[in-house]
Parts: C-alpha cells; structure tokens; sequence
C-alpha cells in the first residue's frame, strides 16, 4: 500500500518522454497519472493510481488539468469561495468514520497502482 498522497512536483515527463526517479529513497513512477476512486454509499473505498491515458480502470477520476503554459484554464469549475467550502465538506463526508479524526490513522484508505502503470515502470526502468 502506498501513503497517502502529498503534493509533489516532481518531474514525470521530458519532452513528451516519461522519465522517473531511480535513486533510493527517490524512487518515482514515470509519465502523467491520473487517480482513480472507488466509493460505495457516498463513502471512499480506496485510490488507484494509473497513467492518464489508461481507459479500464474503475471509479471516478479525480485530477483536472487547471494551469497551461502558466496561466489558469478556463472552464476549471472551481467557482467561488462557498462552492470550495462546499466540495471541502462533501470530501470530509466522504470519508469512513475512523479517517475523520484528526492525526495519524493506521487504517488509512487503501491506495494501488494500477497493473499497467506498474508495468510500464518496470520496462521503463529497465
């Protein structure tokens, strides 16, 4: 299981190439992904992540392009203030009971990648 995300701007593709982080401790997944989530009865089940171009996965895909060649796009759907306080709280609802405490949990929900984001890894490295 991977943590849970963070920001992070790492670098995943180089003139229209995919590139990835081998270092220890560095260790990247190559190429634009996209985050994929599973619920049931409003409630997050899990995470997967895969490359963008990826068209089999199940659940509902959750990045959304909002900047291009350093300007916001139009059309982002983000809206005002009280829509933001709005998709902030239906998230926080989302949540099963146990994450919805504050501080670490153990039981996080679950994140995979997906069977072809792992293997283009592991051809891309090698």
């Amino acid at each position: 299981m991977l943590p849970p995300s963070a920001p992070s701007t790492s670098l995943v593709e180089y003139d229209g190439r995919p590139v990835q982080k081998l270092s220890p401790g560095k260790a990247s997944l190559p190429g634009r992904k996209q985050v994929w989530r599973t619920e049931r009865d409003g409630l997050i089940l899990g995470d997967t992540v895969g490359l963008a171009a990826e068209t089999r996965i199940d659940g509902r895909p959750m990045l959304a392009q909002v900047i291009a060649d350093g300007r916001r796009l139009d059309g982002t759907g983000f809206g005002s203030l009280a829509d933001a306080r709005a998709r902030c709280a239906e998230g926080l609802a989302s949540l099963p009971p146990r994450l919805r405490a504050l501080g670490r949990s153990e039981d996080a929900a679950p994140v995979s990648v997906s069977a072809e984001l792992a293997e283009f890894s592991r051809t891309d490295a090698s």
